[in-house]
């Protein structure tokens, strides 16, 4: 199945269709767009969870040298005067050097130019040559009593708004035409002679390819201002006229797409449509919204119009062209007072960690900062916070957030120096934080649910469990939203944790299980940092299930997996690596050893350990690498094999779990040492 323009569709159409023909190993689904972004990362978060294989492949020229496209055009030329029955001789090619004959549509325009017409001029030219064909054909098909210049202006309208069953056809065409039911009909029925419908009760079928129809949409609104097809003044000026009327989100992005090859519509009709009505380009999706920063005559206040009206939460489907249209903005306007400049960098800093784009959004928040006074800098500081977390560098996150926290003492500013003590591997430091936040927060169930993983780390599991029955009362008195779905989920991931460290693992399974499915509910509003925490709890899950139900852990373990497959930040790399170790862990236990044995090596070479001269460096990381090299002896003891290193592992894994906490440190101790006296009877 091939889907045309899969990025302008909605999305919940589009996941739809999929999911309607969709059967692993029976369907192929070729999915055609003129972008990637959001859009791709939503349904591929669709696939991964179904765990169906699919690839983005970019369409690069088909033609990049002059003797390639040479050879493409005469070809081109032979196949079209065998269709057409015409006796051509060779004919010599145009000159092909422009960018613009690198496409295909380019050299076949140029080809079929030449063989109707013998046109051989610039690709202008030829396509002025088609559309005067096009135009002959339109009046060869009026029947009488349709005034000709009637059948124009619907090839006007269908491109723009076709195809539409036939009552709403109907109803278009009488109020862009002002004309009654009768005329309408008789010019639909003209225009269903000259392009009959491709789909069954669909009329107003859109001229095709799109190049040709948005040449001829610049053509009929600029009227003479393109040589060689000069429309008739009353029908340009009608169709100018009719334009904003006539107007849905489609047909406002068919018109930014004709916007690109020709810059004057930008100036003449795109921005006073878009100013006037911005809410259509919104509507239109995000893959419009892009195309339309990238115009060279896109307008700032158009700008700040659209943005206006997008979601103030990252919003999958939108959240790429939210950060595009701010960059286009802040490209447009370099001499803002330096308050609203500062302003707008953190408000696009914010846009791109959102979507993933970490080292722009480190960049603009550090410019951001440069410039903040007052209290917009603590502001900058935490998003700078964030970004550093999301990189990989907590110590670098905690300092900033500590400069935050001395500029405005406060609960956020708390709770974020709090949180950030549990990726630097200090729970201890962090729970004065946490205390102070929750007491300044009040009722705030984010502060309590950071305060009980923090007290979770620390053994006080009593404590924790009070914190954790708190935050759950309060999550139960809040509407939904993302950032406090996001928030539920961390807590249930943390309460899990604690309940799986007090031995009471069903009960954690059964916390799990509520929370995964917290995450089915959120198919249209996820965004990395939710996928991610999705992919832990299936990690999570698979860690204490390897043992007693080794296909379950194995299912589990694949699909986080699935989930991060194009994720490549340092959060996911950890997620990825518990997934890797659990799998391997879950395919030992099902005697599939040859497979554990490389899952292991794969789990090490994610956290940076390649070899076992690498072992006591990267043993000094901590939990991760420790229970990595755990996995990777336990492995190889249930396999027979290379029990050597096995016993250097052993030793690696008990020198990083000696880093930990004291508690923390005889907890693993007695894990590691149990789990490798019953796989093999080889004392630790």
């Amino acid at each position: 199945m091939v889907v045309d323009y899969a990025d302008r569709l909605p999305m919940a159409d589009l996941l739809q269709a999929l999911a309607d023909v969709l059967v692993p190993g029976e369907v192929r689904v070729l999915l055609l767009a003129r972008s990637t972004g959001g859009w791709w990362s939503r349904v591929t978060d669709e696939l991964d969870a179904s765990l169906i294989p699919h690839e983005a492949v970019e369409l690069g020229p088909l033609a990049d040298d002059l003797p390639a496209r040479l050879a493409h055009f005469h070809a081109a030329v032979e196949d079209f005067s065998t269709t057409l029955r015409r006796v051509t001789p060779r004919l010599s090619a145009p000159d092909l050097r422009g960018a613009r004959y690198q496409q295909v549509l380019a050299l076949h325009t140029a080809a079929l130019a030449a063989v109707l017409d013998g046109t051989r001029g610039t690709l202008d030219e030829a396509t002025a040559a088609l559309m005067r064909r096009e135009r002959a054909h339109w009046h060869a098909a009026t029947p009488p009593g349709t005034a000709a210049a009637d059948l124009e202006r619907v090839v006007f309208i269908a491109t723009l708004r076709g195809p539409l069953p036939y009552a709403e056809a109907v109803l278009v065409l009488q109020k862009a035409l002002s004309s009654n039911a009768e005329r309408a009909e008789r010019a639909l029925e003209a225009h269903t002679v000259c392009y009959p419908p491709s789909r069954p009760g669909l009329l107003l079928e859109p001229l095709l390819p799109d190049r040709i129809a948005e040449d001829l949409l610049a053509r009929l609104l600029l009227g003479g201002a393109r040589p060689g097809y000069d429309p008739a003044p009353l029908v340009s000026a009608w169709c100018a006229d009719v334009l904003p009327r006539l107007l849905d989100p489609p047909g406002t992005a068919r018109l930014v797409d004709a916007a690109q090859h020709h810059p004057h519509l930008t100036t003449k009709h795109v921005n006073g449509l878009l100013s006037a009505h911005p809410d259509l380009l919104v509507r239109a999706g995000g893959a419009a919204l892009t195309t339309y920063t990238m115009l060279s005559g896109a307008d700032s206040d158009v700008l700040r119009r659209l943005y206006g009206l997008m979601p103030p939460e990252h919003d999958p489907a939108l959240g790429e062209a939210a950060a595009s249209v701010l960059g286009r903005l802040h490209a447009l306007t370099p001499e803002l007072p330096t308050e609203q400049q500062a302003a707008l960098e953190y408000e696009w800093g914010r846009r791109l960690l959102a979507v993933g784009d970490l080292d722009r959004a480190y960049t603009t928040a550090q410019r951001a900062l440069e410039t903040a006074n007052g209290d917009a800098r603590p502001h900058v500081l935490l998003l700078l916070s964030e970004i550093q977390e999301a990189s990989g560098q907590p110590e670098n996150a905690l300092a900033a957030a500590r400069a935050a926290l001395a500029l405005a003492p406060g609960a956020r500013t708390e709770l974020r120096v709090a949180a950030l003590h549990l990726p630097a591997g200090d729970p201890e430091g962090g729970l004065p934080h946490a205390e102070a936040a929750v007491r300044l927060a009040g009722d705030d169930p984010a502060a309590l649910t950071v305060y009980a993983a923090l007290l979770t780390e620390t053994g006080a599991h009593e404590a924790a469990a009070e914190a954790d029955a708190r935050a759950d009362a309060l999550f139960g008195t809040r509407s939904g939203g993302l950032s406090i779905e996001r928030e539920r989920l961390v807590q249930l991931h943390n309460r899990a944790v604690r309940l799986d460290r007090s031995g009471r693992t069903p009960e954690a399974l059964e916390v799990i299980r509520g929370a995964l499915e917290l995450c089915d509910r959120l198919p249209e509003n996820t965004d990395d940092r939710l996928t991610t925490r999705h992919a832990g709890l299936l990690a999570l899950r698979s860690g204490m299930t390897w043992s007693d139900a080794p296909e379950q852990s194995e299912h589990d373990a694949t699909r986080a997996l699935a989930l991060l497959s194009h994720r490549s930040s340092p959060t996911t790399r950890t997620v990825r690596a518990w997934a890797t170790l659990n799998r391997a862990m879950s395919l030992s236990t099902l005697a599939r050893h040859e497979e554990a044995l490389r899952v292991t090596e794969d789990a090490l070479a994610l956290l940076g350990a390649s070899g076992a001269d690498s072992w006591p460096v990267t043993a000094r990381l901590g939990a991760p690498v420790a229970h990595a090299l755990a996995t990777f002896a336990g492995v190889r003891l249930a396999a027979g094999a290379e029990l050597d290193r096995a016993r250097a592992a052993i030793a690696a894994a008990l020198e990083g779990y000696a880093a930990l906490s004291p508690a923390e440190t005889v907890r693993r101790t007695e894990e590691i040492a149990d789990a490798h006296r019953t796989r093999s009877g080889l004392a630790c």
